[in-house]
Parts: C-alpha cells; sequence; structure tokens
C-alpha cells in the first residue's frame, strides 16, 4: 500500500534528514586528523549557506505581506539573517579556516559585532510580536512570564558569575561576551514567551530555530570563556540545525496564503497554560537541584556546581519549553478546531446549521483513535462534542421547521398575491377616472410591495436551509447589469434619479449562478433606489487583484440618505431594520440585504459597505474568480 505523506512534512523529513547527514559528515571529518580542516568549510557552508536563505526568504515574505506591523518584522527579519550571515562568514573564515587568534581585538570586532547586532534585531522581533498581540482583557496577566524571566535570570548569573572565566571581564572579549549574554538571555525570554503563545507554524519554527541557535551559542561561550575546550565545537553544528529549522518554517509559510502568520495565542489559552506549567516543572526541579547541591554538598559555594551545569542546563531548557509546546498543542488541538469552527460562525452574520454539524463530526471522528481494537478518546473532548452535537440537532430541527413554514406560508400567499397583483394591474390600465386611477394606483403598489416580500422571505427561507443548487455556467457581468437598470428604469424615472454605468475591463465574463448574481445587483440597486430621493446611483464593474486572489469588484454608489457606522452591521441581519423617524417613510421587512450575504456567502463572495449620513453609501461587491 502506498504512503502519501503531505508536501508539508515531507519538506521537514528532507531537512531532518539532510541535517542528519551534514552532522555525520562533520563528526566524521572532525575526527580525521588529515581531514579536520575540512570540517571547517562544511561548517562555513552550512551556517552561510542558511543565513543567506533565510534573508531571501524573510525578504520574500516581507513582501508578499500587506499588513504594516506584519511587513516590518519580516524586514527586521530579513536584516538579522543578513547580519548574521556576515558574522557566521568572518567567524568561520577568520577563525575556523584561517586559525587566527581568537584574542586578537580587531577579529573578535570583526564577526561580534555583527553578530550582536543579530542578536538586538532577533530580540526587537520578540518583544514587538508580543506588544502587537496584547489582549485588553488578559493584559494584566503578567504573572505568566515570571518562570521564562526566572530561568533566564538564572542562566545570565550562571553565566557571568557561576564560571570561572579566563578571559578579563573588561577587555574587548569580555564586554563582547557579556553583551552578546545579555541580548540572548532577554531574546531567550521573549522567544519562549512566544513560543508558549504561537499560533502559526511561522512563529513555532522562527523561535525553535532561534533557541537552538542561541543555546549552541550560549554553549560555545560557555567553553570560550571557561577555557574548557578549542573554540570548533560540535555545538556548532547543532547551531546549523537551529538555522534549517527556521529555514523549513519560511518556506512553509511562502507555500501558504496566509496573512496571520504572527497571531499568538492569550494569555490563558490552554496551550499557553500547559507550556508554562511544564516550564514552571522544570525550572522547580532545576532549582531544587541548585539547592540540595548547595545543602549537601561539603564545600559551601555556588562555584561548587556551575562548571559543567550550565551546559546541561541551556540545551535541556529549550528541550524543555520545545517539548512542552509540542505537547500542549496536540492536547489543544481538538479545542482549537472547535474554536476556529465557532470563530468562523462569529465572524459571517448566518450560521449554516448543516455546514457547522458536518464540521462538528469531523473533529468528533478526528479525536477517536484506534488501539489494540479500543477506542481512546479524551473524555472532556467527547462530553463537549457530544453537548455541541445536541445543542445542533436542536437548531436544525428549529431551522428545518422555521425554514418550512416560511417556504409553504410563501408559497401559499404568493399564488393570490400574484393573482391581486396582475388584476389590479389590468384594473389600473382600463380606468379613467383620474380620482380612482389614483386609488389604483395604491393598490398596485402594495400588492407589487407583497410580492418583493414574498419573494425575499421565499429566498431567505431556500437559502437558509440549504436548499438552493447553484447553476455554474459562464455569466457576463455587463449584461446582468444592464438587466437589471432596464428593470428598475422606470422606478428611477419615477424618482428622476439617474443611473451611470463605467466597466473599464470589458467585457466581463465570469463562471458563476446568473441568476443569483442578477438578484445580489437587483437587491443593492433597489435599496439605492429606495432610499435616494435626488442625484442618482453610479455602478462600476472591473476585474481586480487583492491578495494574490482575483475577484469581480462591483461597486454600487448612491447619493441617499446613508447609514451611520453603528448600524452598518446591523442592516446584513435578518429581519432587522434601523429603528429612526426617517426609517419609518421606507417600506421592508429586512431581507433585502441577509439575503444578498447569503447568497454572497454561498459564491464564496463579499461585501462591504462605506457610508456617510445625508451623503450617501457604496456597497462594494466582490466575486472570487476560481481557476
Amino acid at each position: 500500500m502506498k504512503i502519501l505523506i503531505p508536501n508539508n512534512q515531507l519538506l521537514i523529513i528532507k531537512a531532518l534528514a539532510g541535517w542528519v547527514i551534514f552532522f555525520f559528515l562533520y563528526t566524521v571529518l572532525k575526527n580525521i586528523s588529515w581531514a579536520e580542516r575540512y570540517s571547517a568549510y562544511l561548517l562555513l557552508i552550512g551556517e552561510a549557506g542558511l543565513d543567506a536563505i533565510a534573508a531571501i526568504l524573510t525578504f520574500k515574505l516581507w513582501r508578499r505581506v500587506k499588513i504594516r506591523p506584519q511587513k516590518n518584522l519580516f524586514l527586521i527579519l530579513a536584516v538579522s539573517f543578513i547580519a548574521s550571515l556576515i558574522a557566521d562568514l568572518i567567524y568561520n573564515v577568520v577563525l575556523n579556516v584561517f586559525n587566527f587568534n581568537y584574542k586578537s581585538t580587531i577579529i573578535v570586532t570583526l564577526f561580534d559585532v555583527p553578530f550582536a547586532v543579530f542578536l538586538l534585531l532577533q530580540l526587537i522581533v520578540w518583544a514587538n510580536l508580543i506588544l502587537i498581540n496584547r489582549n485588553p482583557v488578559t493584559n494584566g496577566r503578567k504573572t505568566f512570564y515570571i518562570p521564562n524571566i526566572i530561568l533566564s535570570v538564572l542562566m545570565f548569573i550562571m553565566f557571568m558569575f557561576g564560571i570561572p572565566w579566563k578571559i578579563n571581564y573588561f577587555s574587548a572579549i569580555g564586554l563582547f561576551q557579556s553583551i552578546d549574554t545579555i541580548f540572548e538571555v532577554c531574546g531567550f525570554a521573549l522567544a519562549t514567551i512566544c513560543l508558549a503563545r504561537a499560533k502559526g507554524k511561522l512563529i513555532k519554527f522562527l523561535t525553535i530555530g532561534y533557541l537552538i541557535v542561541v543555546s549552541s551559542d550560549f554553549i560555545i561561550r560557555y567553553y570560550v570563556v571557561s577555557g574548557s575546550i578549542p573554540y570548533l565545537s560540535p555545538f556548532e553544528s547543532t547551531w546549523v540545525l537551529g538555522l534549517l529549522i527556521i529555514f523549513v518554517g519560511c518556506s512553509l509559510s511562502l507555500n501558504q496564503k496566509n496573512d496571520e502568520e504572527f497571531r499568538l495565542l492569550p494569555v490563558n489559552s490552554l496551550q499557553s497554560q500547559i507550556t508554562i506549567w511544564s516550564l514552571i516543572l522544570w525550572l522547580g526541579s532545576v532549582l531544587l537541584f541548585i539547592g540540595s547541591t548547595y545543602l549537601f554538598s561539603e564545600h559551601y559555594g555556588y562555584r561548587q556546581i556551575t562548571p559543567g551545569f550550565l551546559s546541561i542546563l541551556v540545551p535541556f531548557s529549550v528541550l524543555s519549553i520545545i517539548g512542552s509546546s509540542y505537547l500542549s498543542t496536540k492536547i489543544s488541538s481538538t479545542l482549537r478546531r472547535l474554536e476556529n469552527i465557532i470563530n468562523e460562525y462569529i465572524e459571517i452574520d448566518s450560521v449554516n446549521i448543516f455546514s457547522l454539524n458536518k464540521q462538528i463530526e469531523v473533529i468528533n471522528n478526528k479525536n477517536v483513535r484506534k488501539d489494540e481494537g479500543d477506542d481512546f478518546e479524551i473524555y472532556e473532548v467527547e462530553k463537549l462534542t457530544k453537548f455541541i452535537m445536541k445543542s445542533i440537532n436542536e437548531l436544525q430541527s428549529i431551522t428545518r421547521i422555521k425554514a418550512e413554514f416560511l417556504m409553504n406560508m410563501s408559497h401559499d400567499f404568493r399564488t393570490p398575491a400574484s393573482g391581486i397583483y396582475h388584476m389590479s394591474r389590468s384594473i389600473y390600465k382600463k380606468i379613467n377616472d383620474p380620482e380612482l386611477k389614483r386609488l389604483q394606483k395604491l393598490v398596485v403598489d402594495s400588492s407589487e410591495q407583497l410580492m418583493i416580500f414574498l419573494e425575499d422571505v421565499l429566498d431567505y427561507s431556500r437559502l437558509n436551509s440549504n436548499k438552493y443548487e447553484l447553476d455554474i455556467k459562464n455569466i457576463n457581468i455587463e449584461a446582468i447589469i444592464n438587466e437589471v437598470i432596464l428593470f428598475v428604469s422606470v422606478k428611477a424615472k419615477e424618482k428622476m434619479l439617474n443611473i451611470d454605468c463605467h466597466y473599464p475591463d470589458l467585457p466581463i465574463n465570469y463562471n458563476s449562478d446568473r441568476l443569483m448574481i442578477h438578484r445580489i445587483i437587483l437587491n443593492i440597486v433597489s435599496n439605492a433606489i429606495k432610499f435616494t430621493d435626488s442625484g442618482g446611483i453610479t455602478i462600476f464593474a472591473k476585474m481586480e487583484e487583492i491578495e494574490r486572489q482575483k475577484w469581480v469588484v462591483i461597486k454600487i454608489k448612491d447619493t441617499g440618505i446613508g447609514i451611520d457606522k453603528a448600524n452598518q452591521k446591523l442592516i446584513f441581519e435578518p429581519f432587522s431594520r434601523v429603528e429612526s423617524p426617517e426609517m419609518g417613510k421606507y417600506p421592508g421587512i429586512g431581507l433585502g440585504l441577509s439575503n444578498v450575504l447569503l447568497m454572497l456567502n454561498k459564491l464564496g463572495g463579499k461585501i462591504t459597505i462605506e457610508s456617510i449620513v445625508n451623503e450617501g453609501s457604496t456597497f462594494n461587491i466582490l466575486l472570487p474568480v476560481n481557476s
């Protein structure tokens, strides 16, 4: 049986396999005396090459993203990787390839200044990421950050004061080591916070890669200042692993159409809480070990426990954070899928109960795992899912009864209402007496309005009960707009309104449901005429590319009464009307625009409104052009 591996997982597997091969070659070359110098070339290619690729990928992401704060973060990331590239090139060429003396101030300055810039820019990115994701509701919960800060402070104290430095604190090398350490422990604290709250894959890959790079550099620096081993150490191969993880994250992000790469979960989310409590347990274990060693040691002094201990503390802290983040993601994934579905239906104005039920069933099935013939289920999630399913089934029954009632009522009322309308029109044409004609005109207008109400109710019941089948074929948008204008021209003339059209991209051919597009445009143009007493209506239609997606954009602009911002969302709610003395003179049951929204949702389209009271409104209809 052929096993299909998703492209994302395939890229991760290839990257890890590549690093294993790299590590194997590095280890082999390092342990052969005549080939040892070639290990430096391998590191040069790995570090500098991945730095350059990371800089290119983040620059591409900077060009793609439209949201300004995210755009700025990608630009800072790109510049930071350029600085890292310069530092790695100088470090590997000068120290590892040509074996220059590390104690030379000029040599140290050449590679340590750009590396300090890299650390500073990464620190700025993590700080800004937390700031742009501030949540007013949970912003006061500063205690969430305490374990991260304690662990970072502990690492700093141990590094600066817990190991015997063989280098002078105030020499050029000592100052650079101190500055880099401050940047790294601060970045460590902020990056672990971002990882605990990470929602998207990009942040997870970037923070994990950064933490591995920082922990590798921390250990290398530990050995440098203590003079324990040569400067070229096996930890530089794990540095390459960190850069490789960053490369994978950027590559995956480029292949996805997602503008929410830098979203963080709230502090009080399940994933964040599990991660931080795991870190608290790890931190407690570390402090317990330090305390017990100090109390039961024959020599009371912190120096007795820190040599060698720091090189274990840092990588294991990183592994603990990454592992807890992975576990918390897995544990909270089912609940997060539920949250995403709920958010989806909160954001739109109409809930399709049938679609919601289907998605909940998918989640319920994903929650079940087969293990030796038994079902393994998360008890709490199972109970929650059953409750939601029961609620949805009840909503389904109510919705079905409502839809059937509305549909039957509309059908039953439509036949006699249609007869009244056509007979009254026929009588109106045959009446010669002016007074009777005026009265009969009221009958005609009322019966016409009744027919419109019934059509709206019928459309709403069909769309809301998911009984409308789309008839997709090639249509001409210009022809549909012209038909709508011809249909409403009598009403427009009665109110002495002008209707203008602009089609800069003629002809606009598009695959969609012709009747539904006609109804959408007719509803909005009819509304524009109804709420406009002077001036006119202007219709624009063109093809436009927005966020790498082609759309047919139809703008309908009027010079009517407008609508204030507070009520702009309300007008798309079914059976909702804006309560005001001025609106009382305009008939309607509040279904026209809600039907428009239902139809656009079915077509995958969007609608936005721009309006100023007493100046007019512009409705923007966006219809997706699918390949």
